[in-house]
């Protein structure tokens, strides 16, 4: 399935929260709504 940025953004406009993560950092929250958290990735596929 391939999803448009835009169609992303509309569902959830938090997404811009994150928008100006670094390479090689992910961003997880507990729930839609919830506080972004953000860190560096250890390299393993799963943050």
């Amino acid at each position: 399935m391939l999803v448009g940025l835009e169609e992303v953004m509309a569902i959830d406009k938090s997404l811009l929260q994150i928008s100006d993560l670094p390479l090689g950092w992910f961003a997880r929250r507990e729930r839609k709504g919830g506080q972004w958290h953000k860190a560096i990735s250890d390299g393993c596929d799963n943050p």
